[in-house]
């Protein structure tokens, strides 16, 4: 009899057992209230555990029996949790709409961290342009929305963000541009080539203030830019922007290259087209563009090529969910073009030949330009594993012994982990890229062949933590380059807090380290256009710095109306700063010996202070959008008597070769001011765009002291001397009629006041245009 009541509590006891150990399923998808569509990335929370929703919205989580609570959180949406009662061995289908955070933009980002965050808990300054910015300004590429941004400047495509960086020919950008987070810097000159950027596939562009070298490397010396495309949603969209627009005379009227019946026109048109079939994501675009430009030819009998542009891009963009396995996705990537143009570095003189190029200075260039980036990602609950890589080809034909072409092969490896017990994000990664370069342009390489090879490995990685309210992020990379057998190696760090102070108010600190290894070619570039010389330096050195900020971002809502406003001050100091140097590097006097050349600068520091407002939503009937903001900057050189040339007509020091001798750096501003606003009643929208930059009080005197006649007569130095201390502003004004949801009409006029300036010296800027645009969507 014992033994039967024990085999009873045996079996019991094993029923019992096996109840609990069958598990429950929930499984459901998350979608947007507004939008309607689905969204992946979101965080379904149980216990210390959790599942990150797939690219379509889809999760699934195995549970115990009984009542679970489940948590849904996406940034920048309200977190919503749910009870669920649910019986062993049961499959319950739990649905949830998340609504947008009232109270701040929903601003979500990634190049902060290399996974999303609020734009507000950033560890550093970030700016983002969004896509409806450049659509209205009529943007026929990247680079015009790019100077939208406070404290952003591009001088001949060269992108400067607070000062880090000066007039640099074209090589060697210490800012990292980046499409979808790979770097888009040619291989051997490390430049970017803005209207190769996809404008037509815009998500949104983010802007990182601030060494970034920890995340991507070498080019971050001074910040990120990173041009995000958008994937199709579930409703497939299409659209079509045609525009077309003249260039008006300017104000010294005599001095264009045209007659007053034959004005100079430009043509746009860009297409896009995305959709979803079945599990197959699918983005068409591409771009067409005429500019006849508003620079004549040199003046000789032989010469009828003014300066120009044309140019044919198509994207394809291919993305497959994998129907059997969970959250892996993989797919290509590609973007193609065709580009033909005509520059030059510097004009004929400031008087009559200010819209004429000075001889021998121009250069007609045939280009071919494409990248093949195939990925795979697999996410699996909180861990996502990325293997991204990039063919990059760029093939410059030029007219004057200057082509060249190059071929970069990059591949990265990253894996991203949240431990939400801890709330803990880990983010880690290899890369590897390889560059092959033939060049006429850089033959002083050591065998004077003009062909260079170039290999960049690093390891990184970021640790994301909060404790509580407070933020911490800390990361660490370290580095290798070796160009024709040169090889250095280095580590770099980063820190960076984020307290929320009030409800809305947040406290942000940030320190890193950079590193920017010289590219082939700053070390042996040579060549001449008209009466300039370019100089090699094959003994130019890295470039190392530390980049601080504290900066406070204070969330507000007036009504429907709903923004940030931002402060911060930040201060770089760099050793062996590279700059481009204008000089006598030759081993005479004369003109033949004038030049640039890449130098090694001993210590410099940019310091200042940056105010800026975002925001958009309606007040009253108004629907408003703006970025508005004010950059102070006090870039010196604090070493100015110490040579940095020693190998030409005679020793070179930064003052010496300076046209102002009290240390500042060349090239920079020491102020600027952005503003866009946009005011939309009903069908109309009305917008402004406005930028006031400093006139640049530290140039190479070289160019002031061969201004007379028999060597470089521009008639610069006076020019220069009536403007000094006088800003440039330029006013653009905009105002489009939206027919309905498929069909807009806009008129633009750039440069509204007909303002005539220079950016960097003998370079004039575009006249006053008029555009008209029109965008279908359906």
């Amino acid at each position: 009899m014992g033994n039967r009541k024990v085999l009873v509590l045996v079996l019991v006891a094993v029923s019992h057992i096996a109840s609990f150990a069958q598990k429950a399923t929930i499984k459901g998808v998350v979608t947007d209230e507004k939008t309607k569509e689905t969204l992946p990335g979101t965080n379904v929370l149980y216990k210390e555990t959790g599942v990150v929703t797939d690219f379509n919205g889809n999760y699934t989580l195995e549970v115990e029996p009984g009542d679970v609570e489940l948590k849904y959180q996406f940034i920048g949406f309200e977190p919503q949790t749910k009870t669920i009662s649910i019986g062993a061995g049961e499959t319950k289908t739990v649905n949830v709409v998340l609504t947008e955070i009232a109270q701040t933009l929903g601003t979500v980002v990634v190049t902060g961290g290399k996974f999303e965050q609020k734009l507000e808990e950033v560890t550093m300054s970030m700016d983002v342009i969004r896509p409806s910015l450049a659509n209205d300004k009529g943007a026929t590429n990247i680079q015009t929305a790019v100077n939208q941004s406070p404290g952003v400047q591009v001088v001949d495509n060269e992108p400067q963000i607070r000062g880090g960086s000066g007039f640099n020919f074209g090589a060697g950008s210490r800012v990292m541009v980046l499409v979808d987070d790979i770097p888009l810097l040619s291989g051997n000159a490390g430049r970017p080539k803005w209207s190769f950027l996809p404008l037509e596939n815009l998500e949104q562009i983010e802007i990182l203030k601030g060494a970034a070298s920890v995340l991507y490397g070498s080019a971050a010396l001074s910040g990120v830019i990173n041009v995000r495309t958008a994937y199709p949603g579930v409703e497939p969209k299409s659209s079509v922007n045609f525009s077309t627009g003249i260039y008006d005379s300017p104000r010294t009227d005599y001095a264009k290259p045209w007659s007053n019946i034959n004005h100079p026109t430009f043509t746009n048109m860009n297409f896009f087209h995305s959709r979803q079939i079945g599990n197959l994501d699918l983005v068409w675009g591409g771009n067409l563009y005429a500019d006849e430009g508003f620079i004549g030819p040199e003046p000789c009998d032989s010469c009828n090529v003014g300066n120009f542009e044309r140019r044919i891009r198509t994207n394809l963009n291919l993305r497959w969910r994998n129907k059997k396995v969970q959250g892996l996705n993989y797919g290509i990537n590609s973007n193609y073009m065709i580009n033909g143009n005509a520059a030059s570095l510097i004009l004929l003189d400031v008087d009559s030949g200010l819209y004429t190029n000075y001889p021998g200075s121009q250069s007609i260039n045939q280009s071919y330009n494409w990248y093949l980036d195939p990925f795979i990602n697999y996410v699996k609950e909180n861990a996502k594993h990325s293997l991204r890589s990039r063919w990059f080809h760029n093939d410059e034909r030029n007219n004057n012994n200057q082509s060249n072409s190059s071929d970069q092969y990059f591949f990265e490896y990253q894996f991203s982990k949240k431990f939400t017990g801890i709330d803990l994000n880990l983010t880690t990664g290899i890369m590897s890229s390889f560059t092959s370069s033939q060049a006429l342009l850089y033959i002083a390489n050591a065998d004077s062949s003009g062909n260079s090879s170039g290999m960049n490995n690093a390891a990184y990685l970021q640790l994301d933590k909060k404790f509580g309210k407070l933020s911490v992020s800390t990361g660490a990379r370290f580095e290798r380059f070796v160009i024709d057998g040169d090889g250095e190696s280095r580590p770099v760090f980063r820190a960076g807090l984020n307290y929320p102070v009030a409800k809305y108010t947040f406290l942000r600190a940030s320190w890193g380290q950079g590193y920017r290894f010289p590219t082939i070619a700053e070390r042996y570039i040579t060549t001449q256009l008209g009466p300039v010389r370019i100089f090699a330096n094959p003994n130019v050195r890295s470039e190392n710095s530390w980049n601080a900020e504290i900066g406070l971002k204070q969330a507000f809502k007036i009504k429907d109306f709903k923004g940030f406003f931002d402060i911060a001050v930040f201060r770089q100091e760099v050793t062996d700063a590279i700059e481009f140097n204008f000089g006598n590097f030759g081993s005479g006097g004369g003109i033949q010996d004038l030049g640039f050349k890449s130098i090694n600068v001993s210590q410099a520091r940019i310091q200042g202070l940056e105010t800026s407002i975002a925001g958009r939503g309606k007040i009253g009937e108004v629907e408003i959008a703006t970025l508005v903001g004010y950059t102070l900057m006090d870039p010196q050189n604090l070493d100015p008597n110490a040579p940095i040339d020693t190998s030409g007509f005679n020793n070179i020091t930064y003052n010496t070769s300076s046209y102002d001798t009290s240390g500042i750096l060349k090239y920079r501003f020491t102020y600027m001011f952005k503003g866009d606003i946009q005011a939309t009643y009903k069908k109309f929208s009305l917008g402004f765009s406005y930028r006031l930059l400093s006139n640049m009080k530290n140039l190479d005197r070289v160019f002031f002291d061969f201004d007379v006649p028999g060597l470089l007569p521009t008639g610069i130095s006076q020019y220069w001397e009536n403007k000094a201390g006088q800003p440039e502003g330029v006013l653009d004004t905009r105002l489009k009629y939206q027919a309905n949801d498929q069909f807009s009409l806009s008129f633009i006029v750039d440069n509204t006041l007909n303002n005539e300036y220079m950016i960097r010296p003998l370079k004039i800027e575009k006249p006053r245009t008029y555009q008209i645009q029109m965008t279908w969507s359906f």
